[in-house]
């Protein structure tokens, strides 16, 4: 079950090339939150591949990296996690003050992302610390992932728009947030649980959240296809 695991995990890391190769091939179409977007995917398929060459190196070169592991009382990767939670506060937070513009919900987008980041730094850095996965900073990430876009899809149905939502790139790349942070909110409250008593099943739930999160990335690489329709949007921020 764990090489199946693995199996999935490196099949969808290769797999997020294709929404940004899409994004890149139509680039002349993207507006300045759809650019912003594209560059979040491209940080978050950068660290998820560096964490797995790390994973990789140290796994192959464990003598070498064992005292420094043994000086940081470090047991595993989850120090790591902090850049994606960076990630998710900096760009995907930039990405949804833009697009709630001009409705009073930007600012209070930009505000809780900015607080949202401060306060997963100073845990990491100074409360929880890094050697830990915690409980503060994956919870905050989780529910912020899952309700910043809810909100925003609730937005979306209440602007009027020439564009049908089936065509709008803002439905799909909600789609790609909404649906697998859905499965990652559940599991991040049960996974403890269920892994403490039954590692096979939580093998198996993660597998089924790894294949959820692919059909995301096809949801992303419909929002980057129709990025020729964000002209006929309401235009609430200027193109770059």
């Amino acid at each position: 079950m764990d090489s199946l695991y693995l199996l999935f995990s490196k099949i969808l890391l290769g797999l997020q090339l294709i929404p940004i190769c899409i994004g890149l091939s139509k680039l002349k179409y993207l507006n300045k939150p759809l650019k912003i977007f594209l560059s979040f995917c491209i940080a978050f398929f950068v660290l998820d591949f560096s964490v797995n060459a790390l994973i990789y190196i140290v796994y192959h070169n464990w003598d070498y990296f064992k005292p420094m592991a043994d000086y940081w009382k470090i047991n595993d990767f989850n120090f790591t996690n902090i850049l994606l939670y960076i990630n998710n506060f900096s760009l995907l937070g930039w990405f949804f003050y833009l697009v709630f513009k001009p409705s009073k919900l930007s600012n209070w987008v930009k505000w809780a992302s900015i607080i949202l980041l401060i306060v997963v730094i100073i845990n990491y850095f100074f409360v929880e610390g890094f050697r830990t996965i915690g409980f503060l900073n994956p919870t905050l990430d989780a529910i912020y992932c899952f309700v910043i876009p809810c909100i925003f899809m609730w937005y979306l149905f209440t602007q009027d728009s020439k564009v049908p939502i089936s065509k709008n790139p803002y439905f799909w790349i909600n789609l790609r947030l909404i649906v697998p942070n859905l499965v990652a909110l559940i599991l991040h409250f049960v996974g403890n649980k269920i892994q403490s008593t039954d590692t096979d099943l939580f093998l198996k739930i993660s597998i089924a959240k790894n294949l959820i999160w692919g059909i995301g990335l096809v949801f992303e690489c419909i929002g980057f296809y129709y990025a020729r329709y964000t002209k006929y949007l309401p235009q609430n921020t200027p193109s770059v």
